[in-house]
Parts: structure tokens; sequence; C-alpha cells
């Protein structure tokens, strides 16, 4: 319960920030905004509103609620900056009244809920998936006449038979960091890079225990690493070439290049498991800087 000095504001847990996030479909919970939460550069600009006011003199502050209810995923929903301040307006509180509010929050939702039951049903069924490996790489442009076909084939073999032995949800991880990837200024445009922070935001139903075990894994099976002392903004750098190969085919920075943020395409092959996708006609690469 609250005391004497009124209630406090405390951060909302990880796991209700994500739960938000993940039915919120990136966009504000506002009726007919499609403002996005997260922008195009990776940041984060919602806004955490609540239903219920926490101060005093908030808007539609419940006196009868504790700390822990008011940063309760049902009293929490995402929005832009300006339809937070509209909603909290003074002048507009027998319009926003708590009931309208939940009514808001859950027309909002519910769009985006059958889709995230779907995509987590998906996910369940990859358990057992055999890969389909490519007999050719004419997406790649890349002729079976060529001299280092077979080589280059071999390769990418040799990287799905390594992908096949991560669990679903690292897979899921990877195609979601690649597909938000772009080239490492640092190291050329041979290696991509991505926020890590951006790769967990966008990703399901994977709470920030999981997310870090799953990041942990992917380096030690080769898939990515990063900067130990870079804690702050942690950079994540992908590597797409199969362990003990000489060649130096990136499977992840073709995907990239061939798709680009074609997310469809890049869990199809990282994700599903097939790579017939490269023996289809070659599509006209992309440019990434």
């Amino acid at each position: 319960m609250t005391d004497s000095t009124g209630p406090k504001r405390k951060r909302p847990k990880s796991e209700i920030t994500r739960e938000l996030f993940l039915y919120s479909g990136n966009q504000c919970a506002f009726p007919g905004c499609r403002k996005p939460l997260l922008n195009k550069k990776g940041s984060y600009v919602a806004q955490i509103a609540h239903i219920e006011g926490v101060g005093l003199s908030a808007a539609r502050h419940n006196p009868k609620l504790s700390d822990d209810d008011l940063r309760a995923v049902t009293n929490l929903m995402l929005m832009c900056p300006n339809h937070h301040v509209e909603i909290d307006d003074t002048k507009r509180l027998a319009e926003f009244t708590v009931e309208a509010l939940r009514e808001m929050k859950a027309n909002h939702e519910a769009k985006f809920r059958e889709a995230v039951s779907q995509m987590s049903a998906e996910i369940g069924d990859l358990t057992d998936l055999e890969p389909v490996y490519p007999t050719s790489l004419h997406a790649l442009g890349i002729a079976p006449e060529d001299e280092f076909h077979d080589e280059e084939l071999s390769a990418v073999r040799g990287f799905i038979d390594e992908l096949a032995k991560l669990p679903p949800a690292a897979r899921q991880v990877l195609a979601v960091a690649v597909g938000q990837s772009r080239p490492s200024h640092a190291f050329g445009p041979s290696e991509l890079e991505v926020h890590a922070i951006a790769v967990e935001r966008s990703v399901a139903n994977v709470d920030a225990g999981d997310y870090g075990q799953l990041l942990v894994l992917l380096r030690d099976r080769g898939f990515i690493d990063w900067d130990d002392d870079d804690t702050a903004n942690v950079m994540l750098w992908l590597k797409g070439t199969a362990r003990g190969n000489e060649s130096e085919l990136d499977v992840l920075l073709e995907l990239r290049s061939l798709f680009g943020n074609d997310s469809v395409s890049i869990r199809r092959a990282l994700v599903d498991l097939d790579f017939s996708i490269l023996d289809e006609a070659p599509v006209k690469p992309l440019n990434l800087d």
C-alpha cells in the first residue's frame, strides 16, 4: 500500500516492458496513430503511460493501488509522447477515463496478440526440422561451372550443419540480428554489425535472461562476437563463415545483401533452415551502406 507521502514511481520490471512492446506492434496505442515506438535508427522513442496515475495529483490516480499495482502490465500502455500528454491533459479527463483507456489498450493489443501466438506455435514446431540444402548457388550469381562453385557450396552446407545444431530460439535471434544489421565501418563491408539492445527489443517471447544466454551460445558457436569492454551499448559482429572451411564466403552477409531487411526470406533460411532459397533466380544485390 502507499505511504503518507504517496505512491512511489517504480520502474516497470524488464519482463513487463518487453510484454508491452511485444503486443504493441511497434505502434502507439492511441487509435489511428501509427507512430513507431522504435525508430529507424534503433532508438526507443516510446513512453510508458499509466492508466491509473502514480502521483497524488496524477491523472486518474487511485489511492487504493499499491506501488506494484501501478507498474503492473494491466495498468501500462505504450504511446508516442504527443498522445501520452493528450490522455493526461486535465481538461480531457472526462474523455480519457480509466475504462476508456483500458478499452483502448485491449483493442490495440488484440490486433497483435494473435500474430504473436501464431509465431510462437510456428517456433515450437521447428525443433525437429531437417535442413533443406541448396543444390546450387544460383541466387548468389555463382554458376556450377565456376572454378570455386563446389568449394563455396561445400562451405554453405557446412554453415547450415552448424546452424542446425542451434535451438530455434537462437536461430530466431540470429535472423533478427541479420535483418537489422549493417556493414561494419570498423572492419569494412565484409562483416555485419548490429546493436544488441535493438535485437532484444525485436525478438518475440525471449526474456532478458534467456536472451543473454542465447547470445553467449551464438558466440560460443562462432556466429557472433562482441567487445567485452563495451558495456554501454553492446555492438554485435555477425559471422557467417563455416568453421574449419577455407572459403571466405560469409553466408549471413550474402543473405543480408540479397534480401535486405526482408524478414520473411531471412527467416526462411536461418530459422526454417530452408536454403533452397539460394537455388532460386538471383536478385539484384542491395546497397547496404
